[in-house]
C-alpha cells in the first residue's frame, strides 16, 4: 500500500500547498480563471466520485464477479488520475481565490468560516480516501487475484461483502459531502 503512487502524490501535493502557500503564484492568473478551474475542478471531481460509486454500488449488488472486480481496478485507476489531480487543482484554486481576497494559507484563523468548512470538509474526505479507501481497493485486487467465480470458498465471499461494505459506507460518505460543499461554495451561508 505504501507503493501506491496516489499516497506519494498525496505527500507532493500537500508539499507543494505549501510552497505555494509561501508563493505569489496566484498572480500568474485573474480571479475570474482561478474561480473557473475551481468550478471545473470542483465538477469534474464531484462527477467522477457519483458515477464511480453509483457503478461501484450497481455492479456489487449484481452476481457478475469478474466484472465488478475488473470495474474495481478501473476505479483505482481512475483515482490516480482523476480525482487525484482533480482535487490537487480544487485546493491549489481555493488557496489563490483566498489570496485574491487577501488571505493567507498559514493563517487559517483569519479565514471567513464557510472557507475554513469546506477546507475541512474536503480534508476529512481526503483523509478517508487515503486511510480506508485506497486499502480496500488494494484487499479487493488481492482478493481478486485469489479468486474465480467457480471457486469462491465461504471465507473469500464473507472478506469480499466486508470489504464490499467498507466501500460503500466510504463512497455514501464521499457522495453526500458533494451536495454540503457545493451549497458552501455557492452561498457561504457561514
Amino acid at each position: 500500500m505504501l507503493k501506491d503512487i496516489r499516497i506519494m502524490w498525496l505527500v507532493l501535493s500537500i508539499a507543494i500547498l505549501c510552497l505555494i502557500g509561501l508563493l505569489p503564484y496566484y498572480q500568474l492568473l485573474p480571479y475570474l480563471w482561478w474561480r473557473y478551474i475551481h468550478i471545473l475542478s470542483a465538477a469534474l471531481y464531484s462527477g467522477v466520485v457519483v458515477i464511480s460509486a453509483l457503478f461501484e454500488w450497481k455492479l456489487s449488488s449484481r452476481s457478475h464477479l469478474n466484472l465488478f472486480l475488473s470495474y474495481s481496478e478501473q476505479v483505482a485507476s481512475m483515482d490516480k488520475v482523476l480525482i487525484t489531480s482533480c482535487v490537487s487543482s480544487l485546493l491549489i484554486s481555493a488557496i489563490a481565490l483566498l489570496n485574491y481576497r487577501g488571505l493567507s494559507l498559514w493563517l487559517m484563523g483569519d479565514w471567513p468560516l464557510w472557507a475554513f468548512s469546506s477546507f475541512t470538509v474536503l480534508s476529512m474526505t481526503g483523509l478517508l480516501w487515503a486511510i480506508f479507501d485506497v486499502r480496500t481497493q488494494h484487499e479487493i485486487k488481492v482478493l481478486a487475484n485469489r479468486l474465480s467465480e467457480d471457486s469462491m470458498s465461504d471465507d473469500l465471499q464473507r472478506e469480499l461483502k466486508r470489504l464490499l461494505t467498507i466501500r460503500h459506507y466510504i463512497n455514501l460518505f464521499s457522495v453526500s459531502t458533494i451536495p454540503v460543499l457545493y451549497f458552501i461554495m455557492v452561498f457561504k451561508p457561514i
